[in-house]
């Protein structure tokens, strides 16, 4: 069932290598190089380290489709929510150019989801890989794309607390509260690889 896969999926991703599609879950382990393809399913969580972080920097390499969404998730709880992303701060992965409909300035590649809208962002060819940095140190985080720092913002500020009651996430009494957690990718349809996942703790 679907928990069992979701157990399965549960791997330290510096030594493993996951395949996922339509519900039919593959692992291997590699040493040296790792990639990650996520095809369109039903499973929101797709995988967690099974560590929790606190103060990191993640680096991870990686593409998607045309018309695919994903996103990179951090101090993520569980047992306490249903979704992903009701307790992480997603950084945002998506087809800046050829999505469908009208995005908003928080949904484009690089964003902290639905909050901070990435600045000066460049994503590369579709069929070229985009490079991503994600710094946590307290409260203080910032993404990076493509060598830029594109998103920088302090969690728990006025300014945040500001952004979460007039976003989506106005309900969610856990979103971005926790000050550790587990790190987790996310299929949101479509197809998403990801390559060269490196974190290391601050």
């Amino acid at each position: 069932g679907t928990q069992a896969k979701l157990q399965k999926a549960k791997i330290a991703l510096s030594e493993a290598s996951l395949v996922l599609e339509k519900n039919k879950l593959e692992s291997s382990v590699r040493s040296t190089y790792m990639e990650l393809w996520f095809t369109e399913s039903k499973l929101e969580l797709i995988s967690t380290l099974e560590k929790e972080f606190q103060d990191f920097e993640l680096y991870m390499e990686w593409k998607v489709s045309p018309e695919s969404n994903s996103g990179i998730f951090f101090h993520v709880q569980e047992g306490i929510v249903n979704a992903i992303y009701e307790s992480g701060p997603e950084y945002q992965l998506i087809d800046d150019k050829g999505w469908p409909t009208e995005l908003k300035d928080s949904q484009y590649s690089g964003a902290n989801y639905d909050m901070h809208a990435p600045q000066e962002a460049e994503v590369v060819p579709i069929d070229e890989w985009n490079k991503t940095r994600l710094i946590v140190k307290g409260p203080h985080v910032e993404h990076w794309l493509n060598g830029k720092k594109v998103v920088e913002y302090e969690l728990w500020s006025d300014e945040w607390y500001e952004l979460k009651e007039n976003s989506k996430w106005k309900e969610r009494e856990h979103y971005g509260m926790a000050k550790k957690g587990h790190i987790g990718l996310q299929d949101h349809g479509g197809l998403t690889m990801f390559r060269n996942i490196k974190i290391r703790e601050l």
